[in-house]
């Protein structure tokens, strides 16, 4: 077994980001009160790589062909607290705080033609609420949740990802209600990847196009013209 590693990342800003609402979620009076809010984040990260860790993939091409990043197989273990604060123009209030976690299994380095890579992840979460938000697509419903994703190759860059999650709050009207799923079959290659997926839950599908930037810094050159002596791009259009 490697080395544990740990991530703490701390994260504060206005929360913009709505779930869409259940069948149940209306809206609250006529007029729509406007929100003021505040969401403090913080993740930790345990890792612990498998004794495949110390044997690499067969060269660093092969292994880099597929993915932006080289694949690591072992378990690791991921946490995180949410707390939000919302207040709204007609004196009501919602805050949370929401406490998520659960393993990751990793298998195979993505690198031989058939099924050589398998992700498992299980993520359990609990929120405690006080208040309730009036704008019925925010409003904070399922408070016990757990979810199960798969993400496993199939042969080549080709990948079957899906993923469940459940209503487990036995205080809840929605107790045993899916709260979320999605089905993609995925081409995934080092820059790129595109994916054709489908939400069973929302009722939506679509195609995916994703490019990867490796956390590039450069100039662009020779593909955008670049000036030293003004230190600025000089773009065609």
């Amino acid at each position: 077994m490697g080395p544990r590693q740990h991530r703490i990342e701390v994260r504060a800003g206005r929360r913009e980001d709505f779930r869409r609402p259940r069948e149940d979620r209306g809206h609250v009076g006529h007029a729509f009160p406007q929100r003021l809010g505040i969401a403090l984040e913080v993740d930790a990260h345990v890792e612990r790589p498998g004794v495949a860790h110390r044997v690499a993939a067969p060269t660093l091409l092969d292994g880099l062909q597929n993915t932006p990043e080289l694949i690591v197989p072992g378990l690791k273990l991921d946490a995180n607290v949410l707390g939000a604060i919302a207040y709204y123009s007609n004196s009501t209030n919602q805050n949370t705080v929401t406490l998520s976690g659960g393993p990751t299994l990793t298998l195979g380095h993505f690198v031989k033609p058939f099924l050589d890579y398998t992700r498992l992840t299980i993520v359990g979460s609990g929120t405690l609420r006080q208040g309730l938000s009036p704008l019925g697509f925010e409003q904070a419903v399922d408070l016990g949740t757990i979810g199960v994703g798969l993400t496993q190759q199939i042969a080549g860059p080709f990948l079957l990802s899906g993923g469940i999650g459940y209503n487990i709050d036995p205080n809840s009207p929605n107790y045993g209600l899916v709260t979320g799923s999605y089905l993609e079959f995925r081409w995934q290659r080092r820059a790129y990847d595109i994916g054709i997926y489908y939400s069973p839950y929302q009722g939506i599908g679509g195609i995916r196009i994703r490019l990867n930037d490796f956390n590039f810094k450069g100039t662009g050159v020779p593909f955008v013209p670049y000036d030293p002596a003004r230190a600025v791009l000089q773009r065609p259009f």
